[in-house]
């Protein structure tokens, strides 16, 4: 090297000293350890909350179809002669010709229904229609409300009812002697 060079090099003094690295045996790690357990007591705490909340929160009843099927009728005889009653026996009628699904089906999916056309005649379907309709519209009428009370007579709807049923079951007619 050249004079020139050596002395600059004098010159130059380093700004800190440098300090040796810390072996690692030394080095404690106690806010890593404070942390860990920190994080584990959040995550203990977090699931214990969530298993209260769980167990305190209601489980909304939902049907299935397995206990739809499996469910009884009413104990008491249905009044066919109410529309209420002439109603819930064409439900449980198509329930039991068509599968339990057919229990939680609204009245405009029942009667807007394919499968409905194919075992009813026209005039059956209309009278399904009316007989849950008027019947619907009486469920869910306002207390004050006047009903439209169906102008029919007992032996009529009785009648209706019994052409429906003969509808939906063809082979009970042709079990009779």
């Amino acid at each position: 090297m050249d004079e020139q060079t050596t002395h600059f090099y004098e010159g130059l003094v380093p700004p800190r000293p440098i300090p040796d690295p810390i072996p690692l045996e030394q080095f404690q790690f106690p806010w890593l350890a404070v942390g860990i357990v920190l994080m584990g007591a959040l995550l203990v705490s977090a699931l214990v909350i969530w298993q209260q909340r769980r167990k305190r929160r209601p489980v909304p009843a939902v049907a299935t179809v397995s206990e739809a099927a499996t469910k009884q009728p009413p104990a008491e005889p249905l009044d066919p002669t109410t529309l209420e009653g002439a109603a819930l026996q064409i439900r449980l009628w198509l329930a039991r010709r068509l599968g339990p699904s057919w229990l939680a089906k609204t009245t405009e999916v029942i009667v807007q229904d394919p499968e409905l056309e194919t075992i009813l005649d026209a005039s059956a379907r209309n009278t399904v229609s009316e007989i849950l309709m008027e019947a619907d519209s009486r469920k869910f009428q306002r207390p004050g409300e006047t009903a439209q009370a169906a102008n029919q007579s007992p032996p009529l709807r009785a009648q209706q009812l019994a052409q429906i049923k003969a509808s939906l079951f063809p082979e009970a007619l042709s079990d009779k002697p």
